[in-house]
């Protein structure tokens, strides 16, 4: 590789890591061609992407964004990186299903939003659901003051109207005894 395909790699990667939702560091050492291949499609599915690139333009790139520095100390061996775009906790899945199916695969560490995530961390964003069920679960647990609060105000005006009736019902018993 020369130096205008490295100079394109480390461009390439710079507006990769500045314009992605979220960014994970992976340990690709052992997979076959066949493995990471799978890994791939699994990810495009997702919206993700890999890209496995030598180290040193990794570091190079990464020294020129602010916001994923934190992950230069994790620049270790044959890592490869998975650029999420959007529906991040999706292409967490994927790596945490894809790294429970295959031994030499590891999560290292994700940044995302200027936070750096341990592997730990990345599983746990696996396991959300996906961001249409967790906005209905949202809109749910705001209904729900809102259900109780009519659901009691139409029982209490039921028992208003039933003490008004019975009310009613005794001053009619008290006038039939009186005439």
């Amino acid at each position: 590789m020369n130096k205008q395909q490295k100079e394109v790699v480390v461009s390439s990667l710079k507006e990769n890591f500045s314009q992605n939702e979220a960014s994970f560091l992976v340990n690709v050492k052992g997979l076959t061609v066949e493995q990471s291949e799978s890994l791939r499609k699994k990810l495009r599915e997702k919206g993700g992407r890999l890209q496995i690139v030598k180290v040193r333009l990794m570091k190079r790139a990464l020294n020129e964004v602010g916001s994923v520095q934190m992950l230069e100390p994790y620049m270790k061996e044959q890592i490869g990186v998975v650029f999420a775009p959007q529906g991040v906790p999706a292409v967490a899945k994927v790596l945490s299903d894809f790294s429970k199916d295959n031994e030499k695969f590891k999560i290292v560490v994700a940044a995302m939003e200027a936070s750096l995530l341990t592997a730990h961390e990345v599983r746990s964003l696996a396991s959300l659901p996906p961001r249409p069920v967790l906005l209905g679960q949202v809109i749910q647990a705001m209904q729900a003051p809102l259900v109780g609060l009519v659901f009691m105000t139409n029982q209490m005006m039921a028992q208003l109207v039933t003490i008004i009736e019975q009310v009613e019902k005794k001053k009619q018993e008290q006038e039939e005894v009186n005439s």
